[in-house]
């Protein structure tokens, strides 16, 4: 069963999507603390991806996946944005790997999110 972290710091939304994907058949742990979040993924709990809202307090998505470059830490990421406004991260996202349409658009639509994590998978 893959095993999946969702990161959002509105927990209901990081709720909505746990309870998705584990409807669907995924082990998921969810956080709306952006904080807690790095600590497991610089942690020795490994996840077969990671579902991480861009824009957080005190740190943000952006800067969790620039740690996971740097530590080289090759874990299929889907990154979510609350605003289509996101120009500042985009040239970021893409020295990263990222380019715009990878990123979900808050609303999520849940079966978007769920066909693109069987994507990533290969599912």
């Amino acid at each position: 069963m893959p095993r999946i972290l969702a990161v959002d710091d509105e927990k209901a939304i990081a709720d909505i999507i746990e309870q998705f994907l584990v409807k669907n058949g995924f082990d998921v742990v969810s956080l709306s603390d952006a904080e807690e979040a790095l600590k497991m993924i610089r942690g020795a709990e490994k996840f077969d991806l990671i579902v991480l809202d861009i824009k957080m307090p005190k740190i943000t998505g952006v800067e969790i996946l620039k740690d996971m470059t740097e530590r080289n830490d090759t874990t299929p990421v889907i990154i979510l944005s609350g605003s289509i406004g996101i120009q500042e991260n985009v040239d970021v996202l893409r020295e990263l790997g990222y380019d715009e349409e990878e990123i979900l658009y808050k609303p999520i639509d849940l079966f978007e999110l769920l066909n693109k994590i069987k994507k990533e998978l290969s599912l």
